[in-house]
């Protein structure tokens, strides 16, 4: 059995490393093979991960950083400059969650209740029934 487990672990750490780490041998130092939650960085030929966990990768400035600076997919920072004042809807999420916006400036995100999502309309969660499409499944009344 230890023999097994062993083997597993060094299977696991195998697979990790061959997925997780880009060849820098060849390449410029910089940021490479980036994803929401992680990179690797290259410097003198040599290859390290970083885990962003629990923030995400920000391109903007090539590391990591919190989700409420970052727009989609990965972070949360949605851009008012062209939204009037109120509370949206945040499609990236599902509806599941909203943002403020205020003269053109983000206030950031609230969640909605788990099996809810945002109504526009009426500028609260509700539930999926009573809330139109895109967010929700309540059809128009004839």
């Amino acid at each position: 059995m230890k023999l097994y487990l062993t083997l597993v672990a060094l299977a696991t750490l195998s697979f990790h490393e061959a997925y997780a780490q880009i060849d820098c041998t060849e390449l410029e130092d910089g940021v490479y093979g980036w994803g929401c939650k992680g990179y690797t960085r290259c410097e003198g030929g040599e290859g390290t991960v970083v885990d962003c966990t629990p923030d995400v990768f920000n391109e903007e400035i090539m590391d990591c950083d919190d989700p409420e600076n970052v727009g989609p997919p990965c972070g949360l920072f949605r851009d008012c400059s062209e939204l009037e004042d109120g509370m949206y809807a945040d499609l990236h999420l599902n509806c599941t969650a909203f943002y403020t916006c205020q003269d053109g400036i983000f206030f950031g995100h609230n969640p909605c209740n788990p099996g809810t999502v945002f109504n526009e309309e009426l500028q609260v969660c509700d539930f999926p029934e009573n809330v139109p499409p895109p967010c929700g499944t309540k059809e128009e009344e004839a």
